[in-house]
């Protein structure tokens, strides 16, 4: 079979795609109907489901649906009159073609006569077995085209376009009905007739058929709703179900309006304690740990509020008085005790000293923390002020709210388990898959014991059940790294002038048989999923596989330890004091001494302290949401930075939602993870909608292998106009590096509805970052971009990486772009760009050297035309009709 088509069957249109090879045709057999599409651009071979010819006289009630050869005849009595239909079947879209050709052959014909065969109109939306002159021959129709036939065993063709455009337009359903007579003559009949080849006939070569042109919209249509039961990740586009994204795989966030009174809520004011004046942070933390408690007990959710201060003052937090909390807070709640509950106390029974990497904590379910809305409430870390510069209780890699919980890392990506020196893991709870996966699939097959009395799947003593979560993976074994041609970014083995990569070598053994040895930092795929139902060895999960998992790359499933659940921020604002030196004067990106792009990891620079800070730090979370939530100036002289490096991060978490959320001016923008105003990482099915983000190293940035099926919606990004310039003089997008799918392979991830200014979109593979052997290689698979505006044009010139082995530099004056260059056989597609700054070249034949660039690209330019203008939207419709 051939590949890269579109198969039409019955009340559906399936896609194939490869499109490693961009003009191949397939030709998929049902029976009665087959049809070839080439669907790079639009063409192919409709064929009928349906076809007969009636005739009328004492025939009027006879069918004639399974004859080997159509009839049509004019002739002066109904009697001898015959007529042809053809049914075709499109999607279920209501967009019209761009261009539709019928092809019939003539197997014979009369003598002596000049024929004609004419298409009228119709209005039949019934065609099938029981038609018959009776139920259709009297219709009166309108006359559409005509073709001369002037001998037999020929081929014949005429336009239908219009036709068919008019019944898609008026029927409202997704069948063509063609209505073929001959035309009417003077004199003798018995010689004015023709037969054409039916769908019956011997051989499939002489078939009618329907050569069409699809608009844009109809083949994006048919690539969004076509069946993906056959279709595979590393060899197909596959416009996966991207529905699933956000909070409880895509319901509403919860809404509430909180009351002092209500006893699920928590004032943090009636916490605090003596001297807790200026500093709110203890109290804070209580109000948490309590309602963590509360929220245990009672099964109930409980919110945390703090209600905004007067003159809008904000809340003042610092890792200084966290450290004091934890290493007390027995001592706290003994003396000012709101609950003596015995778990709370012994909770931090030996807590002793504690390196935090947090100023809030969230560790516990079910607890919401609110504020009294967005520039209201807000919330100031102050440990950054003026000439801090110790480690102890700098922000260096901590977040001012973080949530995860009070057991620390789960190691999605290691089973569990710190590596030693050696990185081997001797580990038989895993269970292997007993079957590879290698398209969409919401079901694995496991080894093991089903036991269906409790219904539980039973390996090893280690037992899975329904409403487990689950980590799914492989292994980024030399095999998977070599079957996706990345072996020049990733290697554990072997050594050349550049290093011996055989110290990012790990193994995993299952069994003394059974063991895989893979790249350490790559890991693999791997996706955390819940059980929702077990049948045998087949185990059904909550949302579907988004990449190939391979029995020979070490595909197994493993219980994954406890995560926070139903966690909430909302209606607040949150900012960091810049770093000042100890004048008060803000330290500056570049401009500053000790403050360069580099200078993060060596003590004493003030990089070093604020280098992989965040405000908010989502760690091990599932179904959590941050809403209404923005950054504010805290110097309030309207140009200060609001956040000293990283905005928001969500870290190995499943299902969250980001929406309504303003991120604005990071102060440090250096390599290694600064600067970064959302940042997905190792992210399974999170939103984010309607968020927005100004002068940063990168808008928004997915990364690492475990990220997938993430969704960045209706939102928007970009850098300030060449010719800004901080207050200090230096300019905010010499920096800039845009929005990019930044390392090591997420998968099937999603960016639409976003709106540029100054900014770019990037997906390719690079060998920036890491080092060799580790570099940042295959960036994404199966990324989608979907009606891109861009409003402004950036105007400098900026070397992408001038010290590496990428010697190609990128020019903006076309900005902003969407970049897939050399992403995987072409495995991704750009839908609908517009705005003036939206040329959108994808052309990296000039800007990136040699790569080809093989991605789908439909509607550039004319992302206003496109039918469906959410892919996302689309979807969660569909899914929510659907159930």
């Amino acid at each position: 079979m051939k590949k890269n088509c579109i198969t039409f069957r019955f009340a559906k249109i399936f896609l194939c795609q490869l499109l490693a090879s961009a003009f191949l045709f397939c030709q998929v057999s049902h029976g009665r109907d087959y049809t070839e599409i080439n669907v790079k651009n639009g063409t192919g071979v409709l064929f009928p489901v349906f076809d007969t010819y009636i005739r009328g006289g004492n025939y009027a009630s006879d069918t004639y649906y399974s004859e080997p050869v159509l009839m049509a005849k004019w002739a002066s009595s109904d009697e001898f009159q015959r007529e042809i239909y053809l049914k075709f079947k499109f999607s279920e879209t209501n967009y019209p073609v761009e261009k539709a050709e019928l092809k019939i052959y003539v197997s014979s014909a009369g003598v002596g006569t000049e024929k004609y065969i004419e298409l009228y109109k119709s209005n039949f939306d019934k065609l099938d077995e029981n038609s018959s002159w009776d139920n259709l021959g009297r219709e009166a129709s309108y006359f559409r085209n005509r073709l001369h036939v002037d001998k037999a065993k020929k081929w014949y063709s005429f336009d239908v376009t219009e036709e068919i455009n008019w019944q898609i337009e008026n029927t409202k359903t997704n069948e063509v009905v063609l209505r073929l007579k001959l035309n009417e003559i003077s004199g003798s009949t018995a010689n004015h007739w023709v037969h054409i080849a039916s769908l019956e006939a011997g051989t499939s070569e002489f078939k009618p058929k329907l050569n069409i042109k699809l608009g844009d919209n109809n083949v994006i249509h048919e690539l969004v709703t076509r069946d993906q039961s056959s279709l595979k990740f590393k060899e197909d586009l596959i416009v996966q179900d991207f529905s699933y994204a956000g909070y409880k795989r895509g319901l509403n966030i919860p809404t509430r309006v909180v009351k002092d009174l209500d006893s699920d809520v928590l004032n943090v004011n009636d916490y605090r304690g003596i001297g807790d004046e200026q500093d709110d942070t203890i109290a804070i933390q209580k109000a948490i740990d309590h309602a963590i408690i509360l929220a245990r007990t009672t099964g109930q959710q409980h919110y945390v509020y703090l209600p905004a201060k007067s003159n809008s003052e904000p809340y003042q937090v610092s890792l200084k008085e966290a450290q004091k909390y934890f290493k007390n807070a027995r001592h706290f709640w003994n003396e000012n005790a709101v609950t003596k509950d015995p778990a709370w106390i012994s909770h931090y029974e030996n807590s002793g000293v504690i390196s935090l990497n947090q100023v809030i904590w969230i560790w516990g379910d079910d607890i919401v923390l609110k504020g009294g809305g967005v520039n209201k409430t807000k919330i100031l870390g102050t440990q950054s002020a003026i000439g801090n510069l110790e480690e102890d209780y700098s922000m260096r890699r901590r977040s001012i709210i973080g949530v995860k919980p009070k057991n620390g890392n789960q190691y999605w990506a290691s089973l569990n388990q710190q590596l030693g020196e050696e990185r081997i893991i001797v580990d038989t709870r895993p269970i292997p898959l007993a079957k590879s996966v290698f398209g969409v699939k919401n079901t694995i097959e496991l080894e093991g014991t089903y036991n269906p009395d409790d219904g539980s799947l039973n390996y090893n003593g280690n037992s899975l059940k329904r409403g487990d979560f689950i980590v799914v993976r492989s292994f980024a074994t030399r095999d998977f790294i070599n079957s996706h041609a990345a072996a020049s970014w990733w290697r554990f083995w072997g050594a050349d002038e550049n290093g011996d990569y055989t110290q990012y070598r790990a193994k995993i053994e299952l069994t003394p048989q059974r063991s895989y040895e893979y790249h350490y930092w790559v890991q693999g795929v791997g996706f955390l999923r819940r059980i929702e139902n077990i049948q045998g060895n087949s185990v059904t999960l909550d949302s579907p596989i988004r990449y190939s998992l391979a029995v020979s790359s070490g595909a197994i499933a493993y219980k994954a330890k406890a995560h926070v659940k139903n966690i909430g921020i909302e209606d607040l604002s949150i900012s960091n004091m810049p770093l000042q030196d100890d004048q008060g004067v803000s330290y500056v990106y570049q401009k500053s001494e000790g403050f360069k792009n580099d200078d993060y990891n060596t003590k004493g620079n003030p990089a070093y302290y604020v280098h992989n800070s965040s405000l908010i730090n989502l760690n091990y979370l599932i179904d959590g949401w941050v809403k209404s939530v923005s950054t504010f100036d805290p110097v309030l002289d309207g140009e200060s930075f609001n956040y000293l490096s990283n905005g928001i991060v969500i870290n190995s978490s499943k299902n969250i939602t980001i929406k309504d959320v303003k991120i604005n001016n990071s102060q440090y923008l250096g390599e290694g993870g600064n600067g970064y105003a959302f940042t997905l990482m190792n992210a399974n099915d999170c939103l984010l909608s309607n968020v927005e983000a100004k002068n940063y190293r990168h808008g928004f940035s997915i990364s690492k292998s475990f990220s997938s099926g993430n969704v960045i919606y209706n939102s928007k990004f970009g850098a300030v106009a060449s010719g800004s310039y901080y207050r200090d003089g230096s300019e905010m997008h010499d920096f800039q590096l845009g929005n990019d799918f930044h390392m090591w392979f997420s998968q099937s991830n999603l960016v639409d509805s976003v709106s540029l200014t100054n900014d770019f979109l990037i997906s390719i593979a690079r060998s920036a970052s890491g080092g060799p052997g580790r570099e940042a290689g295959r960036t994404s698979v199966q990324s989608i971009f979907w009606n891109i505006e861009g409003k402004q044009y950036r105007q400098d010139t900026f070397w992408f990486n001038k010290a590496s082995k990428d010697p190609y530099q990128m020019r903006w004056q076309n900005s902003p772009w969407i970049v897939l260059s050399d992403s995987l056989n072409g495995l991704g597609a750009i839908v609908g760009t517009r705005g003036e700054g939206s040329v959108g070249r994808y052309n990296s034949e000039k800007y990136f050297g040699s790569h080809e660039v093989k991605d789908l690209i439909l509607m550039e330019n004319r992302a206003d035309e496109l039918a469906i203008d959410s892919l996302y939207q689309f979807q969660l419709e569909r899914r929510r009709h659907n159930n």
